[in-house]
């Protein structure tokens, strides 16, 4: 990859549909069909790619399950690796593609991480005798960390990986930074894109080569897809992928090949455009990072961590803790992004609290609910481990330090699941009194965590403030160490508060040591963020440095509260299904019913949704806060419809199905939600269902819609022969169709509706409806 840009093959799947062969299961041709399948790998080398992909993109013990397949999974990946290896010689590497299992790792799924950590780590256990595990295909950034996971813990040569992205982000709202950052994290050979229209990928490849210096590998569809004489054809052709390859290679990209509708003509095009040259070396500057999955922070500005989230002499709080709920939790997250935190701290230890599994759950609905990195404040290993494993994006372990048992417990979570840690200058002996002995620890510290392979930018150093109450010099002390740190190239972080202990006039104490901190280089400040005159000293340090500023600055404070007055029960109600908070949602209902009729009520719940709705459309949340709103607004409806006696009949009837041949059903499930959550009757006929069942159960239960979904260029076909069997059963009600391939063009061809995603389908769906 340094020397020349290297051509990886193109798609499988449309090979073998072009070769005639309509397999329920592409892989299953490993075993029926090896001659066919050594044919495409073949026609791929002689057009030019150095890499081929195993034909085992599906071949996961969770989508053969859906065949009944799963005895064969070793003996399907085997053979695709012996297929290869064979097609190869020693002319070409082979990389072991696998992908996504179908279904959503939780929050949007109920797949939870151990599942699809075996999942995917039972795969590639099969696939080791090829050269490259490529991780591809992925929209979900909790797939791509537990799939990265798996492949460290079982892959000893080059891992790549690629996402699929819709826009300028992927279904589930990840944003290329976000995605880098974590892929970073666990130290991958090459990051790359694929499945896409290859105009829409200029821009994130673009991007890409702009935030990384890993090799980039990009692989497009050849364009976009159409119906034509019954079959899906695509609109780029062969000698239209050179223009998109070049200005892949212009910008940086290591590895360019290609993805649905490709063949080897386009590969042959590619590669004699771009294979002869050298790809261009990128110096980028990259920044200390952490992420949720849809935002990243860079440390270089001054981060504000935000410190409320701690049932510490919070008594409504610690109730909450203690009951297992989260919705104050929530509400304090939102709250304290507002008011200006970039990172917030997540501590739920409390006296009888169970750390183990309250952390983890607060981390999964927090993280779903505010879309801001997060910070696990825990010494627990146990509760910390597992909220990792409920973490989206990169996260921060909240704290290690120079105790040896700590250092080996606690750096090795931190390698292993993609986190950034704090660095607390303290050991068994207790907080040093020199600045000096405090940079030892830190040293310390530092060289343990590079040893397991961490990176000085995963390291965040707090010098820690100690009370002036015991010593006057204690300010002095830190600062001094943060300037020693700080010549180490690391990081740095404090908690700012601990230096006021115990003293009169803890506010100007804190905000004059803050300015002092800042200026002597500190880089993240854990505070309370309802405090403007601490966050205003984050922005703009040097305007305070003077004690006159500061005095002055002072006496015109003014504490934020959280909630300043109660709000009239109407708006909560609204508010609580924005924030998706269905902890309380029911005894909001409750007081509603004491002041309102259920109708009333009912309506406010669905003003809640509609601004869920504009707010995913503005790209102000993504798909996890939708599925947390849809949760709270199921809860609610299931509470009113005791109260709204409605018949049955009243409601439109939906049915929806996964057309035959493809067993992909998040996406269709993701939907059904939403509309279940607006009070539609939806009739979920599941994945990989016939014509023949589709009209069935259609035109038995009078639908007054029909919604089909597809994932894949092989099974979207299948659409236009349902629509039209559909018709031909006299069934004339409107027809809406959806999935990652499917466009608005295809959709007409079919003669049918069509939405984006799921926000779009109910909105469509209600209107066509309200025309029907």
């Amino acid at each position: 990859m340094q020397d020349r840009i290297l051509i990886l093959d193109g798609a499988m799947g449309t090979m073998i549909q072009s070769l005639g062969y309509n397999e329920r299961l592409n892989e299953l041709l490993n075993l029926k069909k090896p001659d066919v399948i050594e044919g495409i790998y073949k026609a791929y080398l002689d057009a030019g790619a150095d890499i081929i992909e195993t034909n085992t993109f599906s071949a996961n013990r969770i989508k053969l399950s859906e065949f009944n397949l799963q005895d064969k999974i070793k003996e399907i990946n085997e053979t695709a690796v012996e297929i290869a290896r064979k097609a190869a010689k020693s002319n070409a590497f082979v990389a072991a593609d696998i992908s996504f299992s179908g279904k959503y790792i939780e929050p949007l799924g109920n797949l939870t991480f151990d599942q699809a950590y075996e999942n995917y780590a039972e795969q590639i256990s099969y696939l080791k005798k090829a050269d490259i595990l490529l991780v591809e295909t992925l929209m979900d950034i909790k797939d791509l960390k537990t799939s990265l996971i798996a492949a460290q813990d079982n892959w000893k040569k080059p891992i790549f990986c690629s996402m699929t992205f819709d826009t300028d982000r992927t279904s589930t709202g990840t944003d290329v930074k976000s995605y880098l950052t974590v892929a970073e994290s666990f130290d991958v050979d090459a990051v790359g894109v694929n499945c896409g229209d290859p105009k829409l990928l200029i821009k994130i490849v673009e991007k890409m080569c702009q935030n990384t210096n890993k090799p980039v590998l990009v692989y497009p569809n050849a364009g976009i897809p159409k119906l034509l004489n019954g079959k899906t054809v695509f609109d780029v052709q062969p000698r239209g992928m050179v223009h998109y390859a070049k200005k892949f290679a212009s910008f940086g990209a290591n590895i360019i090949g290609g993805c649905c509708g490709t063949t080897p003509l386009h590969i042959k095009e590619i590669a004699n455009a771009v294979k002869h040259i050298k790809p261009k070396k990128r110096n980028n500057e990259i920044p200390s990072r952490v992420c949720s999955a849809s935002r990243t922070i860079e440390f270089g500005k001054k981060v504000i961590i935000g410190e409320s989230i701690n049932p510490t002499n919070k008594k409504d709080l610690e109730k909450e803790t203690l009951e297992g709920k989260t919705s104050l939790m929530k509400t304090i997250a939102l709250e304290e992004k507002k008011a200006g935190a970039d990172i917030l701290d997540v501590n739920v230890c409390i006296p009888l609290g169970n750390e183990e599994i309250m952390l983890p759950k607060a981390v999964l609905d927090i993280g779903s609910a505010v879309d801001l990195p997060l910070c696990l404040d825990s010494k627990n290993i146990k509760a910390l481990e597992n909220a990792l494993k409920k973490c989206s994006g990169k996260p921060i372990i909240n704290s290690v330090d120079g105790e040896k048992r700590h250092l080996e417990n606690i750096l090795p979570l931190a390698k292993r699941y993609g986190a950034s840690v704090i660095a607390l200058t303290l050991d068994n002996k207790g907080i040093p009194k020199t600045a000096n002995e405090r940079l030892k620890i830190a040293k310390r510290i530092l060289g343990k965590a590079e040893k397991i392979g961490l990176s000085r930018k995963d390291i965040l150093v707090d010098t820690l403030a100690i009370t002036l109450a015991v010593n006057e010099n204690n300010a002095k002390i830190t600062l001094d160490a943060i300037k020693k740190v700080k010549n180490l190239g690391l990081n740095t972080v404090l908690g700012v508060s601990n230096i006021s202990h115990g003293l009169p006039n803890r506010r100007q104490i804190n905000f004059s040591f803050l300015v002092d901190a800042l200026n002597s280089g500190l880089d993240a400040a854990i505070l309370n963020p309802f405090d403007s005159v601490m966050v205003e000293a984050m922005h703009d340090a040097k305007r305070f440095s003077e004690k006159k500023s500061i005095e002055k600055y002072m006496q015109a404070f003014k504490e934020k509260k959280i909630l300043n007055k109660k709000r009239p029960i109407k708006e909560q109600l609204k508010q609580a299904i924005v924030d998706g908070l269905d902890d309380s949602i029911e005894s909001l209902i409750h007081e509603a019913l004491a002041e309102f009729s259920p109708f009333e009520v009912n309506n406010y719940l669905i003003e809640g949704m509609e601004i869920v709705g504009k707010r995913f459309k503005g790209k102000k949340i993504f798909l996890p806060s939708v599925l947390i709103s849809a949760s709270a607004m199921k809860k609610a409806t299931g509470i009113l419809n005791k109260k709204i006696k409605k018949k049955k009949d009243n409601k439109s009837k939906i049915v929806f199905a996964t057309v035959k041949n493809d067993i992909h059903d998040l996406g269709k499930n993701i939907v059904i939600t939403l509309l279940e959550s607006h009070g539609f009757n939806v009739t979920d006929l599941g994945a990989d269902v016939s014509e023949k069942k589709i009209v069935e159960v259609a035109t038995k239960e009078h639908a007054d819609i029909v919604c089909l979904s597809a994932l894949m260029t092989t099974t979207m076909i299948e659409m236009p022969k349902v629509i039209a069997a559909l018709r031909n059963a006299n069934f004339n009600k409107p027809i809406m169709i959806g999935g990652a391939i499917v466009n608005q063009k295809f959709a007409e061809q079919c003669g049918a509706y069509y939405a984006r995603n799921a926000v779009e389908g109910v909105d469509k769906i209600k209107e066509i409806l309200a025309k029907n």
